[in-house]
C-alpha cells in the first residue's frame, strides 16, 4: 500500500504541467458558476420549512398578502402641514405602484366609518381639500394623538414624524422591491427626512453587508497573508502557492454552491475567510518540509518526493479532523444555514488538501529552487532562543494554562445568547438608527401574529379572541394590537353607540357587509371568516428572556379559552426565541460530536486512548479559555459565535497530529526527550507558528465586518488559534509520560 502511495507521488512530480493544467481549466470553469452566486439574507429561510413557527409564519404570508412588514418614517418640523402631508401622501401613492407591495398604510389613505343623518359611508380620515385651514390640521393631528384606534400608530407624539406601513408580498424578491424604495425616494428630492424600517430593509441590509464584507475584507485578508508568509519563508513561491491554493478552494466551493443553487447566508458569507486561512495550512507544511530536506542537501525534486511520503500521513489527517470540525454541523445544528455552512466549508478544505499534495508540489517542480538556505542563522539563533525558553519553562506554563481553564469554568455558564437580528448591527450604523426611532416613537416593530381559527361569523368566537387581546393589552401591558375585533367594535360604535362586539350573529353579519371590500382587513381576517389573525406590536429593546415569557404567557391563555377555536403564534419573536434554543443547541451537539469523532480518530492512529485524550488537551483548554473570555467580554452566543468549538476543534487539532507525529518520529531517532523536543519545535513548531499567524491574522480582518456576529467570531477565532497553538507546543512538552517517551 506505501510502494502504491508512493508511485502516486511520483506520477504527480512527472506529470506536473497536466495536474497544473488540469487545474487551471477546473478553476476557470468553477469560476464562471461563482458570477452566478446569488445571497440570501432572510432569517426565517433558515430555520427548517417544517419547523411549526415557520409553517404558520409562512402560512400568513399566503393566507393575508404577506407575512413581511416595511416602515417608511416621514420626518419633518411639523407632519400636520400642508406641505408635509402632501409629500407623505405623494410617496405613499408612488408606493402603491411598486411591484411587490400589496398595501399601503399611512395617516394620507386610512379611511373611517362616519355616519351623518342616518347615511353611514367610508370616507378618508384627512381631507386633502381643507389642507389651508390650520384649524382643520390642529384638529386632525389632536385626534391621531388621542383616538385609541390610531394613537401611536401613525404619528409620534412630538408630531413630527409619520409612519408609512409597507405589507411585502411573500413570493417578491425584497433586496430588488427594497433598492427600487429607495431609488424613488432619492428621485422625490422630498423636503423631509425618510428612515427605513421593518424585516425586509433589515434583510436587504444585511445582503448589502454581506456583499460589502466580501469585497472589503477579502482583500485585506490577502495581503496580511502576502506579509506573513513572506516574513516566515523569503520566497516569491512560498508566498503564492499557499495563496493559490486557498483563492482555488473558494472558487470551488463558491461554483459548487452556484451549480447547487445554494445562496450566500450571513453565515456562508465566511467560508472565503475561513478557507483562505485555513487552506495554506496543508501546502505551508509542504512547503516548510520541502526547504527543510533541500537545507540538508537534497535537490528540488528529492525533496518534493521524499516530502510528499512523509508528509502525506499528517496532511491528510489534519485534513480529515478539520473536515470531522466542520462536517458536524451537519448532525449538530438545527438550523439550514449552518448545516450548509459546515458542508461547503468541508468540501473546501477536502479541495484544499487535494491541491497541496498535487497542485502543490507541481508547481514547486516548475519553480525550482527560489532561495539558498531555509533561514539565517540569526533568525535560527532567535527562534532557538524562544524553543529553549518554553523548554525551560514548560511546567510553569502549563500551570498557568490550567489556571486560566479553570478560572475560565467558573465564568462559563454566565455566558449569554443573542437571536435578535437588529443586534448584529453595530450601534451607531444607519440601520440602527432607524430602528431605534421606529422603537421610540411608535412601539416597535416586532411583531406577535396569533393565528385564531375557527367560525369568525360567530360573536362568541370573537369574544374568545376578544379576551385574549385584552389579556395581552391588561395584563402583558402590550397595548399595541391590532385586529378585526378593534375595527368591528369601531363600527359598531357608529352604529349602535356603543363600542363593544354586537349582540348576536346577524348584527355581526350586517357589521361585516359594511366593512366589506376594504383591503386592509384581509390582513385580518379571511375571506370566508374561518380564521383571523391578532398582532401584537412592541419594542425590540426586550430582552430575549421577557419575549419568551412574553409568549409563555400568550400560549397558557390561549389554552384557556381554545374551545372551538385553534390559536397558534408565530411572527419574528417566535423565531428569535427558536433561532436562540437552536443556537444552544447546536453549540453543544455539534461541539461534542466533533470532540468525540477526533477522539476516537485520533485514539485509532495512536492506537491508544490516553494519547487520543491528550491529543486533545491542547484544543480542550482552548475552548474553555475562549468561552470564558467570551463570558468576562459579554460576547453573546449567536449564530457565528456558536460555531467557535467545532471549528477550534477542526483547524485546532491540526497542530497536535502535526506535532505529535514529527515528535514520535524525532523520538525514534534520538532517545533523548529534550532534544526530541528541541529538533520537533525547529521544524514543526515553525511550521505550526507559522500557520497560526497566518490564520489568526486572516480571521483577524472579520473584526472588521460591519455585522456584529461576524466581528466578534472574528476577535473569538484569532484568539483561538493562538491558544491552540501556544497549548499544543506547551502541553506537549510536558504531558508525555517517560514510558511514551520511550
Amino acid at each position: 500500500m506505501v510502494s502504491q502511495r508512493g508511485k502516486g507521488m511520483e506520477r504527480i512530480v512527472k506529470n506536473n504541467k497536466l495536474v497544473i493544467l488540469t487545474t487551471l481549466i477546473f478553476t476557470l470553469t468553477m469560476g464562471f458558476f461563482t458570477l452566478k452566486i446569488k445571497i440570501n439574507p432572510d432569517v426565517t429561510d433558515y430555520l427548517p420549512e417544517s419547523d411549526t413557527v415557520v409553517k404558520n409564519f409562512n402560512k400568513i404570508g399566503r393566507d393575508y398578502g404577506g407575512s413581511l412588514t416595511g416602515f417608511l418614517v416621514y420626518e419633518s418640523d411639523k407632519i400636520f402641514d400642508e406641505r408635509s402631508l402632501l409629500e407623505v401622501k405623494r410617496l405613499s401613492e408612488e408606493m402603491e405602484k411598486v411591484e411587490g407591495i400589496n398595501l399601503v398604510s399611512s395617516i394620507s389613505n386610512l379611511v373611517d366609518i362616519k355616519s351623518k343623518d342616518d347615511d353611514i359611508r367610508i370616507e378618508k380620515v384627512i381631507s386633502f381639500d381643507s389642507l389651508k385651514d390650520e384649524k382643520y390640521l390642529s384638529e386632525k393631528e389632536k385626534f391621531f394623538k388621542s383616538d385609541n384606534f390610531y394613537k401611536g400608530k401613525f404619528l409620534s407624539e412630538d408630531g413630527k414624524k409619520s409612519l408609512i406601513i409597507l405589507f411585502f408580498d411573500d413570493d417578491c424578491d425584497q433586496q430588488k422591491v427594497c433598492a427600487e424604495i429607495k431609488n424613488i425616494v432619492k428621485k422625490s428630492e422630498l423636503k423631509g427626512k425618510i428612515y427605513y424600517g421593518g424585516l425586509p430593509f433589515l434583510f436587504e441590509e444585511i445582503g448589502t453587508l454581506i456583499v460589502k464584507d466580501l469585497t472589503k475584507l477579502l482583500v485585506p485578508c490577502i495581503l496580511i497573508m502576502v506579509i506573513i508568509l513572506s516574513i516566515s519563508f523569503k520566497s516569491v513561491e512560498g508566498v503564492l502557492i499557499p495563496l493559490f491554493n486557498s483563492l482555488i478552494s473558494i472558487i470551488s466551493v463558491a461554483g459548487i454552491m452556484s451549480i447547487l443553487k445554494v445562496k450566500v447566508t450571513i453565515i456562508s458569507n465566511i467560508i472565503p475567510i475561513i478557507l483562505l486561512a485555513v487552506g495554506s495550512a496543508y501546502s505551508i507544511h509542504f512547503i516548510s518540509k520541502v526547504y527543510e530536506l533541500e537545507s540538508e542537501g537534497k535537490n528540488r525534486k528529492e525533496a518534493i518526493e521524499e516530502s510528499l511520503k512523509v508528509i502525506f500521513l499528517p496532511i491528510s489527517l489534519a485534513a480529515l479532523t478539520t473536515f470531522i470540525g466542520f462536517i458536524s454541523f451537519v448532525g449538530g445544528s438545527y438550523l439550514v444555514m449552518i448545516r450548509e455552512f459546515g458542508i461547503f466549508t468541508a468540501v473546501g478544505v477536502l479541495v484544499s488538501f487535494f491541491l497541496s499534495v498535487t497542485f502543490t508540489p507541481s508547481l514547486m517542480i516548475i519553480t525550482k529552487k527560489s532561495r539558498s538556505v531555509v533561514n539565517s542563522e540569526k533568525e535560527n539563533d532567535r527562534f532557538v532562543e524562544i524553543v529553549d525558553k518554553i523548554i525551560k519553562y514548560k511546567k510553569m506554563l502549563v500551570t498557568l494554562s490550567v489556571t486560566l481553564s479553570i478560572v475560565s469554568l467558573i465564568f462559563l455558564p454566565k455566558i449569554s445568547r443573542s437571536a435578535d437580528i437588529i443586534e448584529y448591527f453595530k450601534r451607531g450604523s444607519e440601520f440602527r438608527k432607524s430602528n431605534d426611532i421606529i422603537e421610540k416613537d411608535f412601539n416597535g416593530s416586532s411583531r406577535f401574529l396569533i393565528i385564531a381559527g375557527g367560525n369568525m361569523n360567530s360573536v362568541k368566537n370573537l369574544k374568545k379572541v376578544e379576551e385574549v387581546e385584552t389579556f395581552i393589552k391588561d395584563s402583558l401591558g402590550l397595548n399595541n394590537t391590532n385586529s378585526i375585533i378593534q375595527v368591528i367594535k369601531r363600527t359598531n360604535k357608529i352604529i349602535e353607540g356603543k363600542e363593544q362586539l354586537p349582540e348576536n350573529d346577524e348584527k355581526l353579519s350586517n357589521l361585516y357587509f359594511l366593512i366589506e371590500g376594504e383591503k386592509s382587513l384581509d390582513r385580518l381576517i379571511k375571506p370566508d371568516k374561518s380564521e383571523t389573525v391578532l398582532e401584537v406590536s412592541f419594542q425590540d429593546g426586550l430582552s430575549l428572556e421577557r419575549v419568551r415569557k412574553l409568549q409563555e404567557k400568550i400560549e397558557e391563555k390561549v389554552k384557556m379559552v381554545n374551545g372551538d377555536l385553534n390559536f397558534s403564534i408565530t411572527g419574528m419573536p417566535s423565531v428569535y426565541i427558536r433561532l436562540d434554543k437552536s443556537i444552544l443547541k447546536s453549540t453543544i451537539v455539534s461541539t461534542f460530536l466533533s470532540l468525540g469523532l477526533i477522539f476516537i480518530l485520533l485514539s485509532f492512529i495512536f492506537r491508544s486512548l490516553i494519547k487520543g485524550v491528550k491529543g486533545i488537551l491542547p484544543i480542550f483548554f482552548t475552548i474553555i479559555m475562549v468561552y470564558g473570555i467570551m463570558s468576562l467580554t459579554r460576547i453573546s452566543l449567536d449564530i457565528a459565535t456558536n460555531l467557535i468549538g467545532s471549528i477550534a476543534i477542526g483547524i485546532g487539532i491540526d497542530y497536535s497530529i502535526h506535532y505529535l507525529l514529527r515528535l514520535n518520529s524525532e523520538l525514534k531517532n534520538n532517545k533523548d526527550f529534550n532534544v526530541a523536543t528541541k529538533n520537533t519545535l525547529l521544524t514543526t513548531g515553525r511550521a505550526i507558528l507559522t500557520n497560526v499567524f497566518t490564520v489568526s491574522a486572516g480571521f483577524a480582518v472579520l473584526i472588521f465586518s460591519e455585522l456584529k456576529p461576524l466581528s466578534n467570531f472574528g476577535f473569538l477565532i484569532m484568539l483561538t488559534m493562538l491558544l491552540a497553538g501556544f497549548s499544543t507546543i506547551v502541553i506537549f512538552s510536558v504531558s508525555i509520560t517517560k514510558k511514551e517517551r520511550k
